[in-house]
């Protein structure tokens, strides 16, 4: 027993962060939809977006991958943002309130964050923003500090679509009404397809505003 722990102690310590290739940008958008504070915000075609709406945003998708299973664990998308007026600095991703450190383990978070504050002072010059931690344990022991500039405002949604309708006002719903009357239907689905065309949409008006 004791000899298999070890054994286990010694292939955590093996783990470290290095950067996804283009060809495992698939791989990462399963981990992150395995994730619980996962979003599209961590996804790679939120990454393509970034860099195709905003040329001077360039991203990278940092994982720690487990050394027996080759799953990845623990991850991150970092982004460098120059900027004239602002400086250069490095942001988890950039027009979002969201797109954390993602992972469980203690172990796996911490390799991550030391890599986390390296790329920061390497590419930004020191200056680093993890946007949307909440829970701020997984950063104790490293000079990560929590800005009291910005608040995040999290909305717990209900289980169905019905405890959601229950919520709005009467006007809202009436409005839904006459939306579906006219044509509009929705959908209850957490498929990767819709997944998939929502992200599209939310992009393209994200681009037009």
């Amino acid at each position: 027993m004791n000899h298999k722990a070890g054994d286990a102690e010694r292939a955590l310590e093996k783990m470290s962060p290095f950067q996804l290739k283009e060809e495992e940008y698939s791989i990462w958008d399963r981990f992150v939809d395995q994730q619980k504070e996962g979003t599209i915000y961590h996804l790679s075609s939120w990454k393509g977006f970034l860099e195709e709406t905003f040329p001077h945003i360039k991203g990278t998708l940092i994982a720690v991958r487990d050394m027996n299973s080759g799953d990845i664990v623990a991850g991150i998308p970092l982004y460098t943002v120059r900027s004239v007026l602002l400086g250069h600095r490095v942001v988890s991703t950039p027009f979002a309130t969201l797109g954390g450190i993602l992972g469980s383990s203690d172990r796996e978070v911490g390799n991550l964050c030391a890599t986390i504050l390296e790329i920061g002072s390497r590419w930004g010059g020191g200056r680093l923003e993890i946007r949307g931690v909440r829970d701020l344990r997984k950063t104790e022991g490293f000079p990560l500090f929590p800005s009291k500039k910005f608040l995040h405002h999290y909305l717990e949604l209900p289980d169905t679509t019905e405890e959601l309708l229950s919520k709005f006002s009467r006007v809202v719903r009436r409005n839904l009404i006459k939306a579906e009357k006219a044509g509009v239907r929705v959908h209850d689905d957490n498929s990767a397809e819709i997944l998939r065309k929502f992200s599209l949409m939310h992009q393209m008006e994200r681009k037009r505003l």
